[in-house]
């Protein structure tokens, strides 16, 4: 069981490697944005009307991933909706996700070797947005997946090319001592003869 874990958690890391770099190249040419809107609420109460509505985005650009969530909240009924549900858009590479927010007070709490977090209240008198996003690299993605990959890689061709009479685990010439290894105490497994 434990080994059947093991090569379904190394399948999905090397599942997301690829998408990561297949993702990554082509964001350079193709920025793709998925958004999913839910509609809270609209009082239209005519002492006070207000709209509360909030969108969750994944944006793939220019080498970048962006999650992120925006809150948005009016003190009338407005005639700007954005489709509930799920929306797929896909345009012409732009900036780096995260580099550019969707108002000019826009600041990042921590940019460095492009990951990012910033949260932003943006307010007027009859509007209030609030935006939390998170900006990873693509490359960082496909570096943290690709390690499991790697490292099953790694221990196929070690067990492979381990020569008859060798330990398992280390590989040391076990002619001599063929009950336990030396180097590292590993009992081999025994042929069982009928």
């Amino acid at each position: 069981m434990k080994r059947l874990v093991g090569h379904l958690l190394t399948a999905i890391s090397l599942l997301i490697f690829l998408t990561a770099v297949t993702s990554g190249v082509r964001s350079f040419w193709t920025s793709e944005t998925l958004t999913w809107t839910q509609l809270e609420y609209a009082d239209q109460s005519a002492d006070k009307p207000h709209t509360h509505f909030n969108t969750f985005l994944l944006c793939v650009s220019r080498g970048g991933l962006q999650l992120a969530h925006m809150s948005w909240e009016a003190n009338f009924i407005t005639e700007f909706r954005l489709p509930d549900g799920l929306q797929r858009v896909t345009e012409p590479a732009g900036n780096y996700p995260g580099q550019s927010g969707h108002f000019s007070d826009y600041k990042s709490q921590f940019h460095a070797a492009g990951f990012e977090y910033s949260d932003n209240v943006h307010t007027d008198e009859n509007f209030r947005n609030t935006e939390k996003s998170i900006t990873v690299p693509l490359l960082a993605v496909a570096v943290l997946a690709a390690w499991l990959p790697a490292r099953s890689a790694r221990r196929w061709w070690k067990r492979r090319s381990i020569k008859p009479g060798h330990c398992t685990r280390c590989g040391y010439d076990l002619r001599a001592s063929p009950d336990r290894c030396p180097e590292c105490g590993t009992v081999p497994a025994r042929d069982v003869q009928t």
